[in-house]
């Protein structure tokens, strides 16, 4: 009866550990959502621990194993039919819970523009924006940023475009707030900007055009 009691048990811990291995590789396959040739591995190289690489714009990334990945973003604000195709890591939203940082936009882009005689950071911002120069270890970027305001929301771009790049690539981050002071005292705190223009930083710097 021991002996049967006890495969019994085995049994039910395989087909357990069978059902929980399931359900992580459904969590993993619903990161990428239209990317079937997209290609995630993982390291263990500072907080970037994930390496995502796309074999159809020709780049790798590296990022936080907890952010989420849109594979079928595209870049909207510069209106109707001027869409920019990229790929979008959007922050967890336990990075967002209790402060007024918004988890549903809030992230980093990597968009491309082909066929372009300059890559240039205002390509990817709507309106006359000025953009400037700025050399990090070797790489010349073309940068600009915008801020916007209403109805109690803030949303800040950075734009930081490769200048040497063909096609031009860029990586945008989107910073998507609310106002503090239009919730109830002590419900919320401002989230850590610093930190997170940081975390952005790194994942920026890691990119590589293939």
């Amino acid at each position: 009866m021991f002996y049967r009691n006890k495969i019994l048990v085995t049994c039910l811990l395989l087909v357990l550990l069978g059902f929980i291995s399931f359900l992580v590789l459904q969590r993993n396959q619903s990161q990428i959502t239209s990317c079937s040739d997209c290609f995630v591995a993982t390291t263990k190289e500072n907080r970037l621990v994930q390496i995502y690489q796309d074999p159809v714009l020709n780049f790798s990334i590296r990022y936080p194993a907890d952010y989420r990945i849109d594979t079928s973003y595209n870049y909207q604000g510069l209106g109707p039919g001027k869409e920019i195709k990229g790929v979008k890591f959007l922050i967890p939203i336990s990075l967002a819970t209790g402060t007024n940082l918004s988890s549903y936009d809030t992230g980093v882009s990597v968009e491309t523009i082909p066929l372009v005689e300059k890559c240039e950071a205002s390509l990817f911002l709507p309106g006359e924006i000025s953009a400037q120069d700025i050399v990090e270890h070797g790489v010349t970027y073309s940068f600009a940023q915008v801020q916007e305001g209403a109805a109690g929301n803030r949303y800040e771009e950075q734009v930081w475009a490769l200048k040497d790049s063909s096609p031009c690539f860029a990586v945008r981050y989107f910073i998507h707030s609310t106002v503090v002071e239009n919730y109830p005292e002590g419900t919320i705190i401002e989230f850590d900007k610093t930190s997170l223009i940081n975390t952005f930083d790194q994942i920026r710097s890691s990119l590589n055009t293939l």
